[in-house]
């Protein structure tokens, strides 16, 4: 099925669709359907689209037959996954705001700056934006920056 329906995602979706179904009628029990639905889920990719009306309507199925094939440990795992996945978030949104803070200073002190200047500010390592944060005071003109940041970006 897989190979049958590698380039069409609707056929690819309803052969999957029923294979899972089928596994559950099939009397294997929950470690052995699980197994076999990682496969399946392995070597039947959906689009984006496809996949969320794939678990829409699997998880009806479940409710339908009282067998949900997520395990009390996987949804612990899953919302573990979300915490962490939370707390990156955070982390990219501080990293975010430093470097956005930082350019607004810059460009206080350089000028306007051109968008690659910005780009390669971007680019800098957390370490590197700080001492450009510490060396910046002494800038006179947006030629520091960009000689600083040419002997700083290659490092």
């Amino acid at each position: 099925a897989a190979l049958r329906t590698s380039s069409d995602p609707e056929a690819r979706f309803n052969a999957k669709t029923q294979l899972v179904r089928n596994l559950y009628t099939a009397g294997y029990n929950r470690d052995e359907l699980r197994e076999l639905f990682r496969l399946i889920d392995w070597m039947m990719h959906l689009r984006l689209d496809l996949n969320r009306q794939f678990k829409l309507e699997l998880s009806a199925y479940e409710k339908e037959l009282d067998m949900p094939y997520v395990t009390s440990v996987e949804r612990l795992a899953k919302e573990e996954g979300r915490e962490e996945g939370r707390e990156e978030g955070r982390k990219v949104g501080r990293e975010e705001a430093s470097f956005g803070l930082l350019l607004r200073i810059l460009t206080r002190r350089c000028g306007a700056l051109p968008e690659d200047t910005q780009q390669k500010i971007r680019l800098l390592s957390l370490d590197k934006a700080e001492v450009l944060a510490e060396e910046l005071l002494e800038f006179q003109s947006i030629l520091d920056l960009q000689n600083w940041l040419k002997n700083h970006s290659a490092e």
